[in-house]
């Protein structure tokens, strides 16, 4: 999870409960002992992200004065001035939040107190190049074949080898599945209109689905302890994963398959820093 997960607000809305949210929170009263919260974002990320807003708004029900917002008309150099001049200026200096990477480089940079995810863990999870190396397949959680490609050439080539008759493809870094594609043949993928930059190839696996759904599992762990999931699900006939997919809960039937995993991920995550 981020420093800001987007998905929480739909933990809320699922089980009328948000138990990530109520972990962070534990920590901070225990760990950072009443300090005040600055949430810190760019006027358009803070406009056209619902999630953040949602996340800001449950910590300033919690924590009211305690909890407040810094927002940058945008992130170019004089910005980073002005929140410097005002930070500086507080008498108790608050721990930092922020959902935006720009933003979280520049103040991890400076030697700011963010709390929760430091950069170095954003590094890894962002970039999914490095989490494909480096995590390892396990009693818990198996990893598909998986290639790098630069452009559409290389991957209908690719599409040749049997293990990569059917792939999925995404960005090194993204998330909610934004630019994400599943290609059942090559005639598909040349129909497909894609930039050429670096592409995540992996093979198209086999996977339950869920009232005929096929769908895909969001799930969240703090401090290394597995804190809620739910299933997403995706359209029928689908060829790119849509962000805006319906959610439900996750069958208990799978909650302690998906607890080991989800914690597993986190202890292989750990070690990478």
């Amino acid at each position: 999870a981020n420093s800001s997960p987007g998905s929480f607000q739909y933990m809320e809305k699922l089980y009328g409960e948000t138990k990530g949210l109520e972990k962070i929170l534990e920590f901070y009263e225990k760990e950072l002992k009443g300090k005040e919260i600055l949430f810190v974002n760019s006027i358009k990320n803070w406009e056209n992200n619902p999630s953040f807003k949602y996340n800001y708004n449950y910590w300033k029900r919690k924590l009211d004065k305690k909890c407040y917002k810094f927002i940058m008309p945008n992130t170019k150099k004089e910005q980073f001035d002005k929140f410097k001049k005002y930070y500086d200026k507080l008498e108790e200096k608050p721990f930092l939040i922020t959902p935006f990477i720009k933003i979280k480089k520049w103040l991890w940079e400076n030697k700011y107190n963010t709390a929760f995810n430091p950069l170095p863990v954003i590094d890894i999870t962002i970039d999914k190049t490095i989490l494909y190396k480096n995590l390892k397949p396990n009693k818990f959680f198996k990893i598909p074949k998986t290639t790098i490609c630069q452009t559409k050439n290389e991957i209908i080539k690719l599409m040749n080898k049997p293990e990569f008759k059917k792939i999925v493809i995404k960005p090194k870094s993204g998330q909610d599945g934004k630019d994400v594609y599943i290609i059942n043949s090559i005639r598909q993928l040349k129909k497909l209109d894609i930039e050429n930059k670096e592409w995540i190839v992996q093979e198209k696996i086999k996977s339950k689905k869920h009232k005929f759904h096929n769908c895909d599992i969001r799930s969240f762990a703090i401090a290394g302890k597995y804190t809620g999931s739910f299933l997403r699900l995706l359209p029928h006939n689908f060829s790119k994963v849509l962000t805006k997919s319906k959610r439900t809960k996750m069958p208990k039937k799978y909650e302690e398959k998906i607890k080991l995993a989800t914690e597993e991920v986190v202890r292989q995550i750990n070690k990478m820093l």
